[in-house]
């Protein structure tokens, strides 16, 4: 993991963020393996700050789904596996399509930027085949979108697994690079949603969603398999 001398002078809350965005990437580009036991004092030796910002990092990172708190273990990388797999993404079709429909109607200028920024990110990192960054710039496309929705609880529900659908997507992409493929649609259900065709976005989305499903799925059952021949 790459250390960020600049943490020691910030105020706390923002140093904490940095540690969760350190640690988040490191996770998403297989520096920390499933599994993996992450020592706070070993995090704060190597980012150059105290174990406090650490420690509210982790538990962040466990609200997210990218790591596991367990009492007297500390915290541990969350593995992905296939029924984890299976959960995330049929949460997923069931809700997000419905949120962006929802959300369709409430998008303006800001929100739209949003999203294109997020794209535009994403594609750069392609160029350089930055997996990591292209999940999180990803996610946050996917967030822009389902946003706006006026059913907050719909919004907490996809915003809990967003950080689990990170990284089952760069798992799967390990194995075969479609990001390129998932650009295209993204910027299909953009542009439904630009022309203010919720149902449109919405079938554009669940499609999407089914689309990628059999990759993590089998990105789940190829974590378990090494999983079992390291035993």
């Amino acid at each position: 993991m790459e250390k960020t001398d600049s943490l020691a002078p910030l105020d706390a809350a923002l140093r904490a963020e940095l540690v969760v965005e350190a640690v988040q990437r490191s996770i998403l580009r297989g520096e920390f393996e499933g599994g993996q036991r992450l020592a706070e004092r070993e995090l704060a030796e190597q980012l150059g700050v105290s174990k406090t910002p650490v420690r509210e990092a982790l538990k962040e990172l466990g609200r997210r789904g990218l790591v596991v708190l367990a009492p007297y273990r500390g915290a541990q990388v969350r593995a992905v596996d296939r029924e984890q797999a299976q959960n995330v993404y049929g949460v997923r079709l069931l809700l997000e399509p419905e949120a962006v429909r929802l959300a369709t109607l409430g998008h303006n200028d800001e929100t739209l930027a949003a999203c294109h920024t997020a794209l535009a990110d994403a594609a750069a990192a392609a160029e350089h085949g930055e997996i990591a960054d292209i999940s999180l710039a990803n996610r946050r496309f996917h967030r822009s979108l389902y946003l706006p929705c006026p059913n907050d609880l719909l919004v907490e529900l996809l915003d809990a697994i967003q950080g689990q659908v990170a990284m089952i997507s760069v798992s799967a992409w390990r194995r075969d690079a479609t990001w390129g493929d998932e650009a295209d649609e993204h910027a299909a259900i953009l542009a439904a949603v630009e022309a203010r065709d919720g149902e449109q976005a919405s079938v554009l989305l669940h499609a999407h969603i089914e689309r990628f499903l059999p990759a993590a799925v089998s990105a789940g059952t190829r974590a378990n398999a090494e999983a079992v021949s390291e035993q």
